[in-house]
């Protein structure tokens, strides 16, 4: 999307007022063509996400339809990758809410791309400075709050027995180590790093002895 400044404003505008509409619809194709909006409102201007769209993720990632926000669950990876290094104070609130999400089918969503959201919590990547001390530790507290999530997650696949859950967490277990940091929530990482690894270990087994949801 190509866009003139004053163009921009009213066609991003317009998008987050329709991303409010009572009409389910809109919100549905609002949450799924959110990441293509946010990329083109970044190409204009560097801050336009946490100026104009993160109430509106916060928004689509909370709303009371199931649909909603599995399409942002399925597409968080990519407004992610917009981000970049500002994922740690922008995305954990709604990250962590779809982690939590009591539908499942938000949950097998999110899973899929797990690695690819983590991997903005970690160190910067290529050709980024290092984060400043305030940065890091808002990511550490960031992490924090990844860990609890992620450990509820996992307690609650295998208490419903529902081991492909279980198996869609552990495929993002290697990057556990890169979000840790040195914070006071290394225990909850090592928790769940042992965890997930273990259902790594045993997926034949883990599959033959539960009886998850299709």
């Amino acid at each position: 999307m190509d866009f003139e400044h004053d163009d921009s404003v009213l066609f991003f505008s317009c998008f987050k007022h329709l991303a409010t509409k009572p009409d389910v619809e809109l919100r549905r194709t609002c949450a799924a063509q959110l990441p293509a909006v946010v990329r083109a409102a970044t190409a204009l201007q560097a801050s336009a996400f946490s100026a104009q769209f993160a109430d509106t993720l916060t928004n689509l990632a909370t709303d009371p339809d199931p649909d909603v926000r599995k399409a942002i669950a399925t597409n968080l990876h990519e407004v992610a990758k917009v981000v970049g290094r500002e994922c740690p104070a922008l995305l954990t609130r709604p990250l962590c809410r779809l982690i939590r999400d009591d539908s499942a089918a938000v949950q097998a969503a999110l899973l899929p791309n797990l690695t690819q959201c983590l991997m903005h919590w970690g160190a910067p990547g290529q050709g980024q400075g290092p984060r400043s001390g305030g940065e890091e530790m808002r990511r550490e507290a960031a992490a924090g709050e990844l860990a609890r999530a992620l450990l509820e997650l996992e307690a609650g696949a295998g208490t419903k027995r529902n081991w492909r859950l279980q198996l869609q967490l552990a495929t993002a277990f290697h990057m556990f180590p890169q979000v840790r940091g040195d914070g006071g929530q290394c225990c909850n990482w090592a928790e769940l790093l042992l965890r997930c690894w273990c259902v790594a270990e045993r997926p034949d087994k883990l599959q033959a002895g539960t009886a998850g949801p299709a």
